[in-house]
């Protein structure tokens, strides 16, 4: 090899190598700064109480809170039953109990109730004016009446200190009175479009890891070419050697022995995690729920149970893939063992309730068998089937005639396209789902 050969040639090397050191830094900060926004949304969709609000079995408490602006003329309050004139000091007194009302310290004091962050309260805290009639509305959305009327009897205990704060400040008298209070569950349309948006996003986000992570194990660290390992003639300026200055290389060197047993390991350990990955790859990409877990956190479902399919075999792929996931306990269980879990369950999230429809994306064959299982341990309970609503007009009369709804899907297969529409449709119809239920084709222990 000439030195103009050898100078080439190591440049080559040289650019192919930071090309490939660049870009594995590069992938690796991608990944690690979308896991970190991963486990931050996580851990946000779990401490946050609106994230935990059900959209189709939400919470609502709310207030009027009217202003009596006083007639000076007549020397008393307008009466409630009159509509109080619009001018500039009436907006101005709605503006500053609006500004109150939503006030950090005021959440912090009702985030402090239920042990949680001001920030937490302030996204189930709304609260508006309307300057026509005169009044705050005040509103409170949650997971139960309960816990939202802590809040509004909190913020309410602060209205006679709040009023005498506004009086103060612009020396207008008035008077704040709460004419009308009232508490009721209902359906969040916006919230159910947040959520579905909200799952997207963590789709995406866990996605583009699994790109990067795919496009990194891609990446081909350069080989140094063999005319540059065996020319010690020159140095890496490409000039001349002496012999007392160059470094001998010999053949043993160069492939020493046992190298080539190595590589086949290698090869064949790299070759398994990639099929084992591409296998993995291919449920996320499309849009296949891995586990009941995810399925359950995804909608905030109940989880009513598990139910394995006697003498049904998935592939050890499915099975490695299923373990992964929070669904590991339910697979050392017996079927009677799961059936009695569903059973003390349904008797929780629905006490009154002896009617069921089962409704899900997996064939009507499944369903079938899954109501014979649960008729077996509820014979006082009449359960039916519905499958596929979006697209059955029978099972759309099947879903007219019931209440109360229970889901019922398989990991691995299920789809969340599909489910989207199914929930969508329930809710649609004003139907409650009391639950999930999953059914596995992974064999139960004895």
């Amino acid at each position: 090899m000439t030195p103009e050969e050898y100078r080439a040639a190591l440049e080559d090397y040289q650019a192919d190598q930071n090309y490939y050191n660049s870009a594995t830094e590069n992938y690796q900060q991608w990944i690690r700064e979308d896991t970190a926004l991963l486990n931050e949304r996580d851990t946000y969709l779990k401490t946050s109480i609106l994230k935990g609000i059900d959209p189709y079995h939400v919470a609502y408490s709310i207030a009027e809170i009217h202003i009596l602006k006083e007639d000076t003329a007549l020397g008393r309050a307008e009466a409630s039953g009159r509509i109080v004139t619009t001018d500039r000091e009436m907006l101005r007194l709605l503006r500053l109990y609006q500004s109150y009302l939503t006030d950090s310290a005021l959440l912090d004091k009702c985030a402090k109730q239920l042990q949680t962050e001001e920030k937490y309260i302030r996204e189930i805290v709304s609260c508006s004016t309307d300057g026509n009639i005169g009044y705050v509305l005040l509103s409170i959305r949650g997971q139960s009446t309960d816990t939202t009327e802590i809040i509004m009897d909190t913020m309410l205990s602060d209205l006679d200190e709040i009023h005498q704060e506004i009086s103060e400040t612009i020396s207008v008298q008035h008077d704040a009175v709460v004419l009308w209070r009232n508490h009721y569950y209902g359906i969040d349309d916006g919230l159910v479009l947040q959520k579905t948006n909200e799952m997207q996003g963590r789709f995406n986000q866990k996605k583009r890891i699994a790109d990067n992570i795919l496009a990194l194990e891609k990446l081909d660290e350069p080989v140094l070419p063999t005319g540059l390992e065996a020319s010690a003639d020159y140095d890496d300026d490409g000039n001349k050697m002496t012999a007392d200055g160059a470094d001998a290389f010999s053949a043993t060197e160069a492939n020493p022995p046992g190298a080539a047993l190595r590589w086949a390991f290698l090869a064949a350990c790299f070759g398994c995690f990639a099929t084992i990955f591409l296998f993995a790859m291919y449920y996320v990409l499309t849009g296949r729920a891995l586990s009941a877990g995810e399925m359950a956190d995804n909608y905030r479902l109940h989880m009513i149970g598990m139910l394995s399919s006697e003498g049904a075999g998935a592939s050890r792929i499915d099975r490695k893939l299923v373990s992964l996931g929070a669904d590991y306990a339910y697979d050392h269980m017996t079927v009677a063992e799961q059936l009695a879990v569903v059973k003390t369950n349904l008797s929780v999230y629905a006490p009154e309730t002896n009617a069921f429809l089962l409704v899900g994306s997996v064939n009507r064959q499944v369903l079938e068998q899954t109501a014979g299982q649960l008729r077996q341990v509820m014979p006082e309970a009449t359960f039916s089937c519905a499958a596929r609503i979006h697209e059955n007009v029978a099972s759309l009369e099947e879903l007219r005639r019931f209440e109360q709804i229970i889901l019922v899907e398989e990991p691995l297969r299920s789809k969340y396209g599909q489910m989207d529409r199914e929930i969508r449709m329930i809710a649609e119809w004003k139907k409650l789902i009391v639950g999930l239920i999953a059914v596995k084709t992974v064999k139960p222990l004895p």
